[in-house]
């Protein structure tokens, strides 16, 4: 049977920008084993070392930053000012942190020694596991991606890269890594949909680390199940916020429909439910409609190289477009009035 076909569609314009194909089980096995043999490489590293190769990917990621800005519009639809900032920024902010206090962290310490192993002394002893597979979602492909995989990285491991394949951000990956002279096969990125997926940890990496639907990740967290393999499940939510007739109005209409309309909406902790103390209420919900009015909202014609004509971007997988729909119509069947 031949590997699927997956094509790449630039949501905002429709157009096809590439492909990717699912991965055969031979190539899985080799992508295991180039993972098996880097974990000896990379243990043998220090963590200023491992930290200084963290920061020189950093530093690429400054340096190119309107090259990825432009890969993750024209694969994700979002704003330039969303891709900068729930991206780059949050990359290189978390760089910053883990260059600071990595060895921290990770630094051997003393421990208690209960009573009944007297004469013996207790440490806590931080150790790679060795190869980690990093499932990325859609929403966030840059950030969700990078982030997990340094800290693996940082801590001493291989790690194994299956981006999302409506987001995958292809030939982005390679060529930092390339140019940043990165330890060889400490990342790999293996491209695929499902099926590229459950053969991944089927191989039985040595922990999983995934974002996405509560669904996939119970699937996820049963397949890891029957082989005892350690997750990390960063599941989608259902968040309100609540505002008090204490408040500044006008700046917490502005905080809520960041929180609300960031990456359109299209994120684990997007505001989906208001609470508004009735006193102030009707003042509240106008102001928040009135400034909702004037956001400008992505078209196929938008200059994306422009930040200042597009707030907020496009819906990325058109699955989500029907998944909206039937939630409006729900709504306004059940009474709700469209503001």
């Amino acid at each position: 049977m031949e590997p699927l076909t997956i094509p790449v569609i630039n949501p905002i314009t429709n157009q096809q920008l590439y492909t990717i194909t699912d991965q055969t089980d031979e190539a899985i096995n080799a992508v295991y084993a180039k993972a098996h043999a880097a974990e000896k490489v990379i243990q043998k590293l220090s963590i200023e070392e491992r930290i200084a190769h963290v920061v020189n990917l950093k530093e690429w990621i400054l340096d190119h930053s309107d090259y990825i800005i432009d890969k993750l519009i024209e694969e994700t639809g979002k704003s330039r000012f969303d891709a900068f900032t729930s991206e780059i920024f949050s990359v290189c902010d978390v760089v910053d942190y883990y260059k600071g206090h990595s060895k921290k962290i990770l630094k051997e310490v003393k421990a208690h020694t209960p009573i009944m192993m007297l004469g013996k002394k207790s440490r806590i002893v931080y150790e790679p596991l060795g190869t980690i597979l990093v499932i990325t979602p859609w929403n966030y492909p840059f950030v969700q991606g990078f982030v997990p995989s340094i800290l693996a990285f940082i801590a001493g491991n291989a790690t194994i890269i299956k981006p999302s394949e409506i987001t995958p951000l292809k030939g982005l990956w390679e060529k930092m890594l390339e140019d940043t002279k990165f330890p060889k096969d400490a990342f790999q990125f293996v491209y695929g949909g499902r099926e590229t997926g459950a053969k991944l940890i089927n191989k039985r990496p040595d922990k999983i680390h995934f974002t996405g639907s509560v669904r996939a990740g119970k699937i996820i967290m049963g397949e890891a199940a029957k082989q005892l393999i350690p997750v990390d499940l960063e599941l989608g939510g259902k968040d309100p916020a609540i505002v008090f007739d204490d408040v500044n109005i006008s700046r917490t209409v502005n905080g809520v429909m960041w929180g609300a309309f960031t990456t359109a909406g299209q994120s684990c902790t997007s505001i989906e439910r208001l609470y508004v103390q009735d006193t102030i209420y009707d003042e509240f919900v106008k102001e928040l409609v009135d400034k909702t009015k004037k956001l400008r909202t992505s078209n196929e014609n938008r200059d994306t190289s422009q930040p200042d004509e597009c707030d907020v971007g496009c819906i990325t997988s058109p699955a989500q477009i029907k998944v909206i729909e039937e939630h409006i119509d729900d709504a306004i069947a059940k009474g709700a009035k469209v503001l």
